[in-house]
Order: structure tokens, then sequence, then C-alpha cells
């Protein structure tokens, strides 16, 4: 039987996890907008930070009752496949950098040159799904497909790490992700690396490697499609048909808390540099002018082939086991719902 809230509400919480991607996910925590939304009806919002350490991985593999989720693509789809009952239910094109970076001193100057180049690959032993190695290599392909090159054309450098990725930890910044690849880099164990969302800026502005190529400004927004682009919502299916006003309510604090950014850019910069866990030097450059006007959670068509090109991906290079049906895991109705509530309630 379906529940809904009301003025026989039952009483319940929702915990929430959001991956350091641009989402509106982070404005409406850090202004308190979910916890005022849900407060009325004694429910409880709270961050997985708050659960036992040892209960905090299901920010990658979904196993919690009351979850959603917010950020990278990689995980859920790793998730579903694994047979864990979800529903996407948004998606945020708010796109940030991506590069291909060498040592300072290398000759090498473009992707074009890599030719029988080493380029590390990191794998991180404890991780439930590596999604740094999948961001890395699908990085690395598809700038060599821009640049008229292939696979066999480079080699490939694996670097096991056993630092896992923690979750509703203080962020430790660019270091703690990819420091052991910048070390092998510097000693000269291999010439060329991935990195993303600000981290690129940052590595370049400390002089310990050098840009050479910018993915995210491929022409063909396809060859652009990493974890976080598009960053997707997901919650657990059966937290959704229990209480689906709840999940439409949640989707409405996001759509609001998304239109406010709209023309509020600097009260923004505040939360989402920190968020991203970079400086605001860094996310500057990374990220476009207008990202704050990116950050309303859509269901599309484009979306829709992104996820199935990222599932592809994933399945051919063995990151996941098993095919996901991404049309019937997009559920779009709880924000169909409240972008039909928050039209109403303007008019």
């Amino acid at each position: 039987m379906v529940k809904t809230m009301g003025q026989n509400a039952v009483t319940t919480n929702i915990w929430y996890t959001i991956c350091p991607v641009t989402c509106a996910s982070h404005i409406a925590a850090k202004k308190g907008w979910l916890t005022e939304e849900f407060t009325r009806d004694e429910i409880k919002v709270s961050p997985i930070s708050a659960l036992p350490p040892e209960d905090r991985q299901c920010h990658f593999s979904h196993r919690h009752p009351r979850l959603i989720r917010d950020g990278g693509n990689i995980p859920p789809i790793w998730a579903k496949s694994e047979g864990v009952d979800t529903k996407l239910i948004g998606m945020t094109w708010a796109e940030g950098g991506q590069a291909i970076l060498v040592r300072k001193d290398s000759p090498i100057k473009s992707v074009g040159e890599l030719r029988g180049a080493r380029f590390i690959l990191p794998r991180r032993t404890n991780n439930l799904i590596d999604f740094r190695l999948a961001k890395a290599r699908r990085g690395l392909l598809m700038s060599l497909r821009a640049h008229g090159l292939g696979p066999d054309d480079v080699q490939f450098v694996d670097l096991p790490i056993e630092l896992a990725d923690t979750v509703g930890q203080d962020p430790e910044g660019w270091s703690c992700e990819q420091q052991p690849e910048l070390e092998a880099l510097q000693r000269k164990e291999a010439d060329a690396i991935y990195s993303n969302r600000g981290v690129e800026i940052e590595i370049e502005q400390m002089g310990l490697a050098k840009i050479i190529y910018n993915v995210d400004r491929h022409p063909d927004w396809r060859y652009r499609i990493m974890n976080d682009y598009p960053a997707v919502c997901t919650v657990n299916a059966d937290f959704a048909e229990e209480f689906p006003d709840l999940i439409t309510r949640w989707m409405k604090v996001l759509v609001q808390a998304a239109t406010w950014a709209k023309e509020h850019y600097s009260e923004v910069m505040e939360i989402m540099p920190n968020a991203v866990r970079v400086s605001e030097e860094a996310f500057l450059k990374s990220y476009p002018a207008d990202f704050h006007k990116r950050l309303v959670p859509e269901i599309s068509n484009k979306g829709m082939e992104a996820l199935e090109i990222q599932k592809e991906f994933l399945l051919e290079y063995g990151f996941i086991k098993h095919d996901v049906d991404v049309k019937a895991w997009v559920d779009r109705s709880f924000l169909d719902r409240a972008l039909r509530e928050l039209e109403k309630e303007k008019s």
C-alpha cells in the first residue's frame, strides 16, 4: 500500500549522500532547505556521514533502505548491475574540466605525441567499484580517438593503490586522490595521467605536471561523458514506491535550489568549490562561467543516450558484469510531478 505524508504522517528518516560534483543537492543541503522541508512532518534528514563508518559504503553500493544519492553516474550504474533495485530520478549537466597531463619537463606537447607513451591506470584495490580507474581509462580513450589514435598506440601502466575512497570524512584535497599517480609520474614510471573536476588545474598550478589536452573542450558531448557528466540522482526503489510524495517533495527542493542558484552566483560560489573539494581559483578555471545556471535536474533523451554510452563502456572494460536496462531504470514521474506542482504554485 502506498503511504503518503500528511495529517496522519508516518515518521521515517531520509538519508542522503552527495558526491563532490556540481549539483543542486549541495545547495539544498548547505542552505538547510531539505531539513526545513521535512521537519514539519517529523522526518529527519541526515547525511550518511552520521552512519557508522562501516555503513557509509552505501554511497557506492546503494544498499540502504532510505537512501537518496546525487552525484557520479558510475557507482549507481554498478549498483544497479549488481541487482540493487533503484530508480534514477534526475540528471544534472554542469560539466567540469577533464584533462590529460604529463610531467612539467616532458617534451610531449599534445595527445598526438603520446604514441608509444606510458599512461597510468590507477587501480584502487579496496574499492567496491573503481570509478576513478574507469574515468581515467575512458578519458584517455576519448582523447586518443579525438587525435586519430587508439588504445594500442599507448602502453598502460597498472598502478595498484591500497587507499580506499572514504565517505563522510572531511576532504583532504587533491593529494588523497592522485598523489600516488603524481609520484609515479615524477619517478618517470609513466608519461601521462588523467585528472578532472578542477584537480587538473591544481596539479598544474603547483608545478607538478602540465595539461596537454582538455577533454571537455571536444565539440561532441559524447566524447566528454564521464562519471560527473551527467551527474545522476537515484533512490532505492522500495522507498520511492512506499513514499512517492516524499521523493516528489525532495525533487521540488532540488529544482527550487537550482532555480535560486541562477540568480545568486556569489552565494553559490561560497558553496560549490568546497563541495567539489578544490580551490575557488581552480574551480573557476575548470567549470564554465554559467555553471550555476545548469543545475536544474532533468531527464532527457540526451541523458538516456549518455548513460547508455557509459554503461556500454563499463561493460566492455569489465567494470560491470551485468547489463543495465537504462530506459527501465529511469523513472521521471517524481521530477515531472515536482515540476507540475511548482508551476501550479506559481500561478
